[in-house]
């Protein structure tokens, strides 16, 4: 399998950093939501700089979830996200949780559900995330990110 690396202007490989006793949350997402290959080809690398557990806010997700729908980029006037079928809701027993030790790798299929919960320690969590897809898997004209000939999506190497 070949890959393309994507970073467009450098929105898409991100350090969250969850300061110490940060009440915020990122939601329940799905990366394909915004990276969307036909068939679906892109995985999340989620590299936590420290250790990453339940009390700090590590990643959670839903085992089974990436059969399910996705949303799209609405071309036209309302919200900037629609919904390709209708999103489930999941309760919180449905979530797994996935504790990682500080530079482990944790690796999350496209259109898995997932999200991280607050921190609730004294000492922040960061972590590093970027996206990967398959070199030629076809980019859906829906994607928030298009490629283009002045900013193309480079290789994370070349065969």
């Amino acid at each position: 399998m070949s890959i393309i690396y994507l970073c467009v202007l450098n929105k898409n490989n991100k350090e969250f950093q969850k300061n110490e006793n940060n009440l915020l949350l990122q939601c329940d997402h799905q990366d394909s939501t915004f990276l969307y290959t036909d068939p679906p080809t892109c995985l999340g690398l989620w590299v936590p700089l420290e250790d990453a557990t339940i009390e700090s806010g590590c990643l959670w997700y839903v085992p089974g979830s990436h059969k399910r729908q996705r949303f799209v980029r609405n071309k036209g006037e309302g919200p900037r996200l629609s919904m390709k079928g209708t999103f489930p809701e999941y309760s919180d027993e449905e979530y797994v949780a996935i504790p990682a030790k500080k530079v482990n790798l944790v690796i999350i299929h496209g259109s898995v559900v997932h999200k991280s919960e607050r921190n609730l320690t004294d000492i922040p969590r960061t972590v590093y995330t970027y996206h990967v897809v398959e070199k030629g898997a076809p980019w859906s004209p829906d994607n928030w990110a298009q490629p283009s000939e002045k900013l193309p999506f480079p290789s994370v190497y070349a065969n």
